[in-house]
């Protein structure tokens, strides 16, 4: 859909959160090496904010 390219998916599983958030204790964490273009960064963003599932997220830029 956003004509993403997964480069390496590493699942972490669920893991107990330094502190709560959302009154939830663990969280499972999902590490995603994408390849993709910056304007769709934005566009996943609002998807992701609209999923109450998913409390925290982030995107780094991985220099080439």
């Amino acid at each position: 859909k956003f004509k993403a390219k997964v480069l390496k998916e590493d699942i972490w599983g669920e893991k107990k959160l330094a502190y709560k958030i959302n009154k939830q204790e663990k969280g499972f964490y999902v590490l995603l090496e994408l390849e993709l273009d910056w304007k769709n960064i934005i566009k996943i963003t609002k998807n992701i904010n609209l999923d109450k599932n998913i409390f925290r997220h982030m995107f780094v830029k991985k220099e080439l």
